[in-house]
């Protein structure tokens, strides 16, 4: 079982490794010490997509540590304790699986043991897909400026024709 596990581990993790590779081979080569390699180098949008992209491969390799290179260090500690709780489970499900199949006693109780064992890898993989996810958008917003011209005024509204009260939010 933990074979299986591993090699689908190292299936998307080369998937992952291919597609930043990809993404890397298809920027235009630009000549250090030129004009235009200067003016590109320090947009704002390259930087950011940069950071981005290292962002989700971290967590892609080794789980949590995009947070920690976003430095979300209170959100990777919930990641890592999500995992070791989910890990245990697995683990601990596994252990019980094996000993009631070997016994050959209670056949239920092993089938119990192997279904909730089966919640407990199917969340893993929910949960490594929500962290992969979590470190690229995470890294995008460290960036999105709002604009100090954004106003929220939130005025009681009544209609003197009828019974109804409400709330007006204008954003100006």
């Amino acid at each position: 079982m933990t074979k299986k596990i591993f090699f689908i581990f190292g299936i998307i993790i080369s998937f992952c490794a291919k597609a930043a590779d990809k993404s890397s081979n298809d920027k235009v080569k630009l000549v250090p010490g030129t004009p235009d390699y200067e003016t590109f180098m320090n947009k704002k949008d390259f930087k950011e997509t940069k950071f981005a992209q290292r962002s989700w491969l971290l967590s892609a390799i080794v789980p949590t540590a995009g947070q920690f290179y976003n430095k979300k260090y209170l959100r990777a500690s919930f990641y890592l304790v999500g995992f070791a709780g989910l890990l245990g489970g697995v683990f601990y499900c596994q252990n019980y699986f094996a000993k009631y199949s070997h016994e050959g006693r209670e056949l239920g109780t092993a089938k119990g043991y192997a279904k909730v064992r089966d919640f407990f890898i199917a969340g893993t993989f929910l949960l490594y897909g929500i962290n992969i996810i979590d470190a690229y958008v995470i890294s995008k917003l460290t960036s999105f400026n709002v604009s100090k011209n954004v106003n929220v005024k939130i005025v009681p509204r009544s209609d003197l024709n009828s019974l109804d009260l409400g709330m007006k939010i204008n954003f100006k």
